[in-house]
């Protein structure tokens, strides 16, 4: 239909060309990155054109408030919402990521924060401390926990953090009830999930333990396993939680450099600037690179990690 056409409109007669009027022409300066630096006030429409436009390049950028300054994400999606006049622009307004903007709001779909890549606003949300905005794994646990003993506070502390777009599949935690709840570990559990509904956490066991026991100090192994997928084709099924790397890897080459470091070592290179460890000092007792079919594995394990270490091996 669309050959057709073009032959049709082509063989038709075509009037006399007029130039374009130079009154009225304007130019398209060169891009930079600070022309993708989202300001809140701006109307949400106006944001969510900026966005479509700059991405992927330059990209749109904004600041968020932590505990640690600010930081900037990038921001790779949004989409139009109605928002409450009353909150001011840029006020997160819900656990969506919906941000309030001069007229009406955006809610951000896709982000990126700094040294990862980009995710979907929901696996940035879902990280196991409690977030800066947002829900995560900890809130929601301890509030279905703070429902178990009759609206108090109840604390949990994990073996290990699973920061913003990391799965954990076998994570042990312990949380600290009141005296006297009268639970026991089954039924710790079911209640926990029951609670927990309908977000993607879910308790396989319980038990009680010593009040000498700490879920963190505790621990004797720590276990990661990173998943990348090595091949042209994009993610389907497993987007979200493998790696997509189209060039060729070579895990002869990977295991040969992952034996340097395998041992007692200094890991103050592979350490976040925010890690509270004494000691950069570290045995890493394992770490092993596999293939199966297109699927590189990466596993390791040791007593403790350093903030950020296996991402940073």
């Amino acid at each position: 239909m669309g050959a057709r056409l073009i032959v049709t409109t082509l063989n038709q007669p075509v009037g006399p060309g007029q130039p374009q009027p130079e009154q009225g022409v304007t130019y398209a300066g060169r891009l930079t990155r600070e022309d993708g630096r989202i300001d809140w006030s701006r109307d949400a429409a106006a944001l969510d054109r900026q966005i479509r436009a700059l991405t992927p390049w330059p990209g749109t950028f904004t600041t968020l408030d932590t505990p640690l300054g600010g930081q900037v994400v990038k921001i790779g999606g949004a989409a139009l919402v109605s928002a409450p006049r009353s909150a001011p622009p840029g006020t997160i307004l819900d656990d969506a990521l919906t941000v309030a903007c001069g007229q009406g709001a955006l809610r951000i779909t896709h982000i990126q924060r700094p040294g990862r890549g980009m995710m979907d606003a929901g696996s940035f949300l879902r990280g196991q401390p409690r977030q800066i905005t947002g829900l995560s794994v900890q809130q929601v646990l301890e509030e279905a926990a703070g429902r178990l003993a009759a609206g108090r506070p109840v604390t949990s502390i994990t073996a290990g953090r699973t920061d913003a777009g990391v799965h954990a599949t076998g994570q042990v935690a312990h949380l600290d009830f009141p005296m006297g709840t009268g639970l026991t570990g089954s039924k710790v559990r079911d209640a926990l999930n029951f609670h927990m509904k309908p977000h993607p956490v879910a308790i396989l066991q319980a038990m009680p333990v010593d009040s000498a026991w700490n879920a963190r100090f505790s621990a004797n192994r720590r276990f990661y396993r990173y998943r990348i997928v090595n091949r042209r084709g994009r993610l389907a099924l497993d987007d979200g939680r493998v790696w997509l790397v189209k060039r060729a890897l070579d895990i002869d080459a990977m295991n040969e450099a992952a034996r340097h470091l395998l041992g007692r070592h200094d890991f103050t290179s592979f350490r976040a600037s925010a890690c509270q460890a004494k000691s950069p000092l570290r045995t890493l007792d394992r770490l092993a690179v596999m293939r199966h079919g297109e699927e590189i594995t990466i596993e390791t394990d040791a007593r403790s990690f350093l903030h950020h270490q296996v991402r940073n091996m």
